[in-house]
């Protein structure tokens, strides 16, 4: 190491007058202000998306695997303003037709998962537990004749 009592020099600078800085605070651009807004930006992400779902779905021409969002839309809008019609509907099929679209719609979510097709083997809904060999045995021995 040089010397221990080396001392840094000191800097002084001159004092500036405040005129020279520029500009410091400046009004924001319309523009700005509007970007500025949280839900603007969140809505124009929204129109974004939906014109990529429209552009997408008439490059497509198929409505049944992929409606358009105008379509979509207008079907939503049409189901609000006509009301409790699809509670009707819903309630007009046949009496076994609601309880097999839960009972299929219940397997299909408990296979989908690890929790949902560990809880059907442990209840047996689904798997049938194996017959012993013993009882296999004696139900082929005993043939009717």
């Amino acid at each position: 190491m040089p010397e221990a009592d080396a001392v840094r020099p000191d800097v002084l600078r001159p004092t500036v007058d405040a005129s020279q800085f520029g500009v410091v605070q400046r009004p924001l651009s319309i523009g700005e202000r509007i970007y500025n807004i949280g839900a603007v930006r969140k809505l124009a992400i929204l129109v974004l998306l939906a014109a990529a779902w429209e552009i997408y779905a008439r490059w497509l021409h198929n409505d049944l695997l992929f409606p358009a969002f105008s379509a979509t839309l207008q079907a939503f809008v049409q189901a609000m303003v006509s009301g409790p019609e699809a509670v009707v509907k819903v309630r007009s099929l046949p009496r076994p037709m609601p309880m097999l679209l839960l009972a299929t719609s219940r397997k299909s979510l408990a296979r989908s998962t690890i929790a949902g097709s560990n809880g059907l083997t442990q209840r047996g809904s689904t798997t049938v537990a194996p017959t012993p060999s013993s009882a296999r045995r004696e139900i082929f021995r005993t043939r009717p004749t």
